[in-house]
């Protein structure tokens, strides 16, 4: 029952953004798996089937995550704090890129929530109540 408990822990910290955003230094580097299955995709919003979750979590990084102890922990947000009864603003941890060296930013946070949450995604279900995303502006 734990794996259970920590396999769904997994999956509701990838959906909770999305994580399409790979924080991968510039370098490149090999990456070597060993799996007794391929994944279907890549595609971090294609399935959500356990297996797939734990494979592409070893791979795409999430705003926030969950510790031992199921508390949220900051991975690509440094912070969150609660503006109303329905938004929420994330710090982005600076300087993050993707694979390619191009920088992360707040707008591609945003296409990624939009992504997870379409009709399409198999993640949607792990956002529900969240309505949409945008970018700050002061």
């Amino acid at each position: 029952m734990d794996a259970i408990r920590t396999m769904a822990r997994r999956a509701l910290a990838l959906g909770l953004l999305v994580a399409l955003l790979a924080a991968l230094p510039a370098a490149a580097r090999t990456l070597r798996l060993a799996s007794a299955f391929d994944p279907q995709s890549m595609d971090p919003h294609a399935l959500a089937l356990l297996y797939q979750s734990r494979v592409v979590s070893q791979v795409y990084d999430s705003l926030v995550n969950r510790d031992r102890e199921f508390r949220l922990e900051p991975a690509l947000a440094t912070s969150w704090k609660m503006v109303d009864a329905r938004t929420w603003r994330f710090a982005l941890r600076p300087h993050v890129k993707f694979h390619d060296g191009t920088p992360m930013t707040a707008d591609d946070v945003v296409f990624s929530i939009g992504r997870a949450l379409a009709k399409t995604s198999q993640r949607a279900f792990q956002l529900r109540g969240v309505t949409g995303a945008r970018r700050w502006t002061n």
